[in-house]
């Protein structure tokens, strides 16, 4: 009985450090997709930025445009 005491008490221990060691590389895989996802992000913010200031540009031409069709 104590040997399969001592038996079960090291098998619970080693799958408590296994299951530490998934967990810390869960982490480890979570926080690098989360890093991905903030470049990805950041690129698209990056890029988009020039199209919408040059949308705002049109809008602001487009508003001028109709301003003088109304003064004609």
């Amino acid at each position: 009985m104590v040997n399969q005491a001592v038996t079960t008490k090291s098998k619970v221990e080693k799958l408590t450090n296994q299951t530490v060691e998934l967990k810390e590389e869960l982490e480890k895989v979570i926080d690098e997709k989360e890093n991905g996802i903030k470049a990805v992000k950041r690129d698209a913010n990056h890029q988009a930025n020039p199209v919408v200031e040059e949308v705002a540009r049109a809008r602001e031409e487009q508003d001028e445009a109709c301003k003088e069709l109304d003064a004609l």
